[in-house]
């Protein structure tokens, strides 16, 4: 069993750039993307649109490194509601992209990262892709993901 840690640079709407990256088991696997201002904006006007965005950019970026029964832990900037929402989402998307997989029905979990190893390391990888030391993919192809969240 492994664990895939999420951490985000920055916060969608409130800044224009945003980094946010997976990773797997203490940096020996990660991905990252890159979001602007302009890839934000296509989704404005949408219901939840930041929840929904959150959540189909933290699936794509835990679903190419998600084995199964790995654990999902989320740096806890996200509480109450918004992460019920986030984590509501991801479900979603999971159980259907994943259906028939061993990887549809992932533990998702808010920690902090004074608690959690795994938060701290994905944050110092998030801050590394934020000064571009290391590549991350800019402006992913979402729409499907986002359309089924309607």
């Amino acid at each position: 069993m492994g664990v895939i840690a999420i951490d985000t640079s920055s916060q969608i709407k409130v800044h224009p750039d945003v980094w946010i990256v997976a990773v797997r088991n203490n940096r020996d696997y990660y991905k990252g993307v890159y979001i602007n201002r302009e890839f934000q904006a296509q989704f404005e006007k949408r219901t939840d649109w930041v929840e929904k965005l959150y959540a189909v950019l933290f699936y794509k970026t835990a679903n190419t490194l998600l084995k199964c029964n790995d654990n999902i832990v989320i740096d806890y900037d996200f509480q109450g509601s918004r992460a019920d929402h986030i984590k509501g989402y991801m479900k979603n998307l999971f159980n259907f992209f994943n259906q028939g997989t061993d990887t549809d029905d992932p533990d998702i979990k808010f920690l902090p990262a004074k608690v959690s190893k795994e938060v701290r390391e994905a944050h110092f990888i998030a801050k590394m892709a934020r000064h571009k030391k290391i590549s991350v993919q800019k402006n992913p192809p979402i729409r499907r993901e986002f359309e089924y969240l309607r």
